[in-house]
């Protein structure tokens, strides 16, 4: 009798590298998606990469949902054979939260208890190093899947260094296996799409006007009430120049101030195009009705698409989280400024 097997799925990691080979984006909507496909296919792909005689114990797809209310489609795919779908929540800025932490906890207890030999995990977040160290001192082996890219050294994309180094071997995803059940969706899913609210300013209770302040050069003495003595003038005040601010922010603390610079006007130059290539996805792909929908909730970014972008613009600047304010902010304005340009020849 051969090896009981599990197959890991961070879905939120293989679809966004999904739809970076077929749409250009990372936003799930961009895509159709043949889910009991690529999970066959995904099953096809450890089986020939293990014994003969080994067999799959489990599928477990992690995903995110918002309140952690399953949609049609994660429903769908927790009724094929031998799938289990866990979720994590999706959090007020769009980002997935809890869906690694399952990952981990998994990974563990399944390693603990014994039945599961092999572990295939699609992934690359660095937080499941130590879950993967935990797991293999406790007898399991764990293989590391993620899409191909020869030309990268770890010969896979979008995979921390670590958890490559502490994996017992990395099986490359082929990007045909990709294309061959992913795909661009000919129309966007429409609906209510929940949005990012704008902070509104509370408003400031109404106050006194501000008696100006007596110019203590002018005034050289105040008669006094008592006894028609002269009141000495009050000492004058002495306020401190302010001082101004030099301070600078550091994006790189081993680099100059004008090679800071030029990182940043370059960053800003693929933050825009990156901007650009969104607001074309979605021209393309939503009705004219929808993509006006969003045009009206300017400023307000529905929090799918925000977070799409700010992932989007991340990778290409060769980050993790895009974490610099000022490029966060020049994405979303060169996003909206494209869609109001690509808004002029919208059908009525």
């Amino acid at each position: 009798m051969g090896l009981q097997t599990a197959l890991f799925i961070d879905a939120g990691f293989l679809l966004a590298s999904a739809g970076k080979q077929v749409a250009g984006t990372t936003y799930r909507d961009a895509i159709a998606v043949d889910f009991p496909a690529l999970i066959e296919g995904l099953g096809a792909l450890t089986r020939s990469a293990r014994g003969a005689g080994d067999e799959t114990h489990r599928v477990l797809w992690y995903d995110a949902a918002y309140n952690g209310i399953p949609t049609d489609e994660q429903k769908s795919i927790a009724l094929l054979p031998d799938v289990k779908v866990r979720l994590g929540r999706i959090a007020y800025s769009g980002e997935q939260k809890g869906v690694d932490l399952r990952i981990a906890l998994d990974l563990i207890s399944t390693a603990r208890a014994g039945i599961v030999k092999i572990a295939y995990l699609l992934s690359g977040d660095d937080d499941l190093t130590e879950a993967v160290e935990e797991a293999q001192s406790l007898g399991m082996k764990v293989v590391l899947v993620a899409p191909e890219m020869k030309e990268h050294r770890l010969g896979v994309a979008n995979v921390a260094e670590r958890l490559a180094m502490e994996a017992d071997r990395i099986l490359p995803l082929p990007l045909e296996l990709l294309r061959e059940s992913v795909s661009k969706a000919k129309e966007l899913r429409t609906g209510q799409l929940p949005v990012l609210p704008v902070k509104a300013t509370p408003p400031t209770a109404p106050t006194a006007p501000r008696a100006p302040e007596p110019d203590t050069a002018a005034v050289a003495a105040v008669p006094s009430n008592a006894g028609g003595g002269v009141k000495p003038a009050p000492p004058a005040v002495v306020r401190p120049e302010p001082v101004p601010d030099t301070s600078a922010r550091v994006y790189y603390s081993t680099a100059s101030s004008s090679e800071v610079s030029e990182k940043f006007k370059a960053n800003l130059q693929e933050v825009s195009e990156v901007a650009e290539s969104l607001a074309t996805t979605l021209r393309l792909r939503l009705t004219p009705a929808s993509f006006r929908e969003i045009l009206l909730s300017e400023p307000e970014l529905p929090r799918d698409i925000d977070a799409a972008l700010l992932r989007d613009c991340a990778s290409r600047v060769g980050e993790t989280t895009m974490t610099s304010q000022g490029l966060r902010h020049q994405a979303r304005q060169e996003f909206w400024t494209a869609m109001r340009r690509l808004s002029v020849d919208l059908p009525a």
